[in-house]
């Protein structure tokens, strides 16, 4: 029997051959924790209880850069997720071909959106049972927005005093580009875009991001007249110095379904601390999503405390608590991004919440 590589272990290989010509890396992330998981209506009635480990925030990725002009360099990437629980492969990260010059960086391929860039690096609990796509991006516990976009094109401008533009564009961001097309899919589209300032203390971010006639995969919206999902956020960073952060973000999102006459929209609020002690940095961050226009008592209060101990420069040991506490009509849950292939789903009406242990070790070697 003829067993095919994976198309990742194919991209390596290949690419491999070439090492000696143009810089290349392999870098990633190795993710582990054991999670202690409840949830359960406000009155007790359906509580649900289990421990389990989880490592399928890990990812493995390849990297590349060949000047092939004085100021133009070729730039190459492939991602993907892996499961340190089960030893499967999981959802492809980011990955495209492009250019950076002078004149900016262009890509094709699948990438985070400038809507997701622009606050990433704000996400003090990121692919943690706490991270904040929980809240950011999400409406009523789906991923809408906190995605990576398949077949995309993107652009980013260098920085001009601090400032950086970017845009993105995706004709196919549903992934089903081949023919024929159906007539409703053939009209999909969407953009992304964002103005960033980061000059080292500050960072402030402006993002919109637009889907053409979303459909939610969310049972109640499925059936529901369907529209455009539009999204607008700015966000605010503030390096203290001494090692304190904080962050704000304000989010307007719908996910273009109505019901009656009303949309299926929220605002939400998000914010988190950190500081470094020594060895320790300690965190806590706290999230609001506001009750959907189309549904009473559907808000939520995400609540998140938590540590990292840094055994090196590249392994952390970590601890957290995380909390999602859903209206009567709410069912938010715990999710890292769109890409999550382990989330902690919620009922409507019950509140989540997780314990969580683990290890974490970050590698990055030139080959």
């Amino acid at each position: 029997m003829v067993r095919r590589l994976p198309l990742f272990v194919f991209i390596f290989l290949f690419t491999a051959s070439f090492a000696a010509q143009a810089e290349m890396a392999v870098y990633g992330e190795a993710r582990v924790a054991v999670d202690y998981l409840k949830n359960n209506d406000p009155d007790g009635a359906n509580e649900d209880k289990t421990v389990s480990v989880s490592g399928s925030r890990t990812w493995l990725g390849f990297r590349g850069e060949e000047s092939v002009r004085e100021t133009m360099s070729v730039i190459w990437r492939a991602e993907k997720y892996l499961s340190l629980d089960d030893g499967g492969w999981g959802n492809g990260r980011n990955a495209y071909l492009g250019l950076n010059g002078k004149m900016g960086t262009i890509l094709a391929g699948k990438y985070a959106t400038p809507y997701r860039l622009t606050s990433d690096q704000m996400d003090v609990f990121q692919d943690t049972r706490a991270d904040f796509h929980a809240v950011v991006g999400s409406i009523d516990g789906e991923s809408v927005f906190g995605n990576r976009m398949k077949n995309m094109l993107f652009y980013k401008t260098p920085q001009i005093k601090q400032f950086e533009f970017s845009l993105a564009l995706s004709p196919g961001y549903t992934g089903d580009d081949s023919l024929p097309l159906d007539k409703d899919d053939s009209k999909k589209y969407a953009f992304s875009t964002a103005l960033a300032f980061d000059n080292g203390p500050l960072l402030l971010g402006f993002s919109y991001s637009f889907l053409k006639d979303f459909v939610s995969a969310q049972p109640t919206y499925t059936a529901a007249a369907s529209g455009n999902a539009t999204a607008r956020k700015i966000n605010l960073g503030w390096d203290f110095g001494g090692g304190t952060t904080v962050g704000l973000i304000l989010e307007d999102a719908k996910n273009g379904a109505r019901i009656g006459s009303e949309a299926v929209a929220r605002k939400a609020y998000y914010l988190n601390f950190a500081h470094i002690a020594g060895n320790t940095t300690w965190k806590a961050a706290y999230g609001r999503l506001e009750d959907l226009d189309a549904l009473k008592d559907s808000s939520a209060n995400h609540y998140a405390l938590g540590f990292s101990y840094a055994l090196s420069p590249k392994a952390d040991l970590f601890g957290l608590f995380t909390l999602m506490q859903n209206g009567d009509n709410a069912s938010y849950g715990l999710n890292a991004d769109s890409d999550d292939s382990d989330p902690v789903g919620a009922s409507i009406g019950e509140d989540v919440m997780a314990l969580s242990f683990g290890l974490v070790y970050r590698f990055d070697r030139a080959i």
